[in-house]
């Protein structure tokens, strides 16, 4: 399992990490501004970025982050 990354926007916050088959793998979602856990999710149960998307669609600027940081880490061999 490759490192945990965090991603926040509007106060909400993404854990998540890359898998073995180099796919985002979101362990939780918190709203940090209300100190709220939204999800979370079982290291053999995290959701991919897909169905994050389809299952919370209100957060789709932070989706885009995650992409955006999942992309940056990939190309630069973070995995």
């Amino acid at each position: 399992m490759g490192d945990i990354h965090r991603t926040e926007v509007d106060g909400i916050e993404v854990t998540w990490r890359i898998d073995r088959t180099v796919r985002i793998g979101i362990v939780e979602v918190r709203n940090v501004s209300g100190d709220r856990i939204v999800a979370v999710f079982g290291s053999g149960r995290c959701l991919d970025l897909v169905q994050a998307r389809g299952r919370f669609p209100k957060f789709e600027k932070v989706w885009d982050a995650v992409r955006h940081e999942f992309w940056q880490s990939v190309t630069r061999g973070d995995k």
